[in-house]
C-alpha cells in the first residue's frame, strides 16, 4: 500500500470513527504535556493546540469564512467543518487535492481548490463577502507536502489578502520559527513591515510559532 492509499484509508477511518480519532489526538497531546513537564514548553506545537489558537481568533473576530493555504491531509478543514459557513482550502498537489475532495464530498460548505495559492487567492478574494479568517500554511515542508513555484509564496499571499479583501479579516501564519531561519522565507521583521504598512487597523504579534495580524477594532458586519 503506497502512502496515498494509506492516507485514503486513514481519512475513511476518521470519518467512520471520529471518536477514535479524537481519542488518539488527546493521547498525543498527553505525550506532549509530559515532554513539556520535563523539558519546558517548545515548538512546534501539536496540531490540536494550533487549531485551538486559530479557533479562538476566528471566534473573537466572528469569522464566517475560513481560508487555508496548504490542505495537505485535510485535517484542518475537517476540524472546522461545523464551525464556518464556508471553508476554502487551497492545495497545489493534485493527488492531495483528489484525496481531500473525496474526504469532503458530503460537506458542501468545504471547497478544495487545486493550484498555487499565489495565483488562486487573487482570483477568489474579490468575490467573497463576509468576515474571513486566514490560515497560511502553504509553504513546502518536504515529504509529500505540495510544492509550488516557490517554497514559501508568502509575499504573493499577503499581497492578495491586503489588496483584495472586501470585509474584515484576520490573519494567522503557521511555522513562525521558519521566518528568518530558512532562506526560502522572509524575516519576521520584513513581514511585520509589509503588513503594518498595508493596514493600520490590525495589530501584529508572534506567539506560539504563529504570526498574527488581527483587527484592533471589531465592527458590525456590513
Amino acid at each position: 500500500m503506497n502512502i496515498h492509499s494509506k492516507i485514503a484509508l486513514r481519512n475513511l477511518l476518521i470519518s467512520t470513527l471520529p471518536q477514535l480519532a479524537e481519542f488518539y489526538e488527546h493521547v498525543r497531546l498527553l505525550r506532549f504535556s509530559r515532554k513539556w513537564r520535563t523539558q519546558g514548553w517548545s515548538v512546534p506545537l501539536p496540531y490540536l493546540i494550533k487549531r485551538s489558537i486559530l479557533k479562538a481568533e476566528a471566534l473573537r473576530n466572528r469569522a464566517e469564512i475560513l481560508i487555508e493555504t496548504g490542505t495537505f491531509l485535510g485535517d484542518t478543514p475537517w476540524f472546522f467543518r461545523r464551525d464556518f459557513q464556508q471553508i476554502i482550502s487551497i492545495e497545489v498537489d493534485p493527488t492531495l487535492v483528489a484525496l481531500a475532495k473525496k474526504r469532503f464530498r458530503q460537506w458542501p460548505n468545504v471547497s478544495i481548490l487545486e493550484g498555487d495559492s499565489a495565483t488562486i487567492l487573487p482570483k477568489i478574494l474579490p468575490d467573497l463577502k463576509g468576515r474571513i479568517a486566514f490560515w497560511l500554511d502553504g509553504h513546502y515542508s518536504a515529504g509529500i507536502t505540495g510544492r509550488g513555484k516557490k517554497d514559501c509564496p508568502i509575499w504573493e499571499e499577503l499581497g492578495a489578502i491586503t489588496n483584495s479583501c472586501q470585509d474584515q479579516w484576520t490573519l494567522l501564519i503557521d511555522d513562525a520559527r521558519c521566518f528568518g531561519t530558512d532562506p526560502a522565507y522572509p524575516t519576521i521583521e520584513e513581514v511585520r513591515t509589509f503588513l503594518t504598512n498595508r493596514s493600520t487597523e490590525h495589530s501584529f504579534r508572534v506567539e506560539n510559532d504563529v504570526i498574527f495580524f488581527t483587527p484592533t477594532n471589531l465592527t458590525n458586519h456590513r
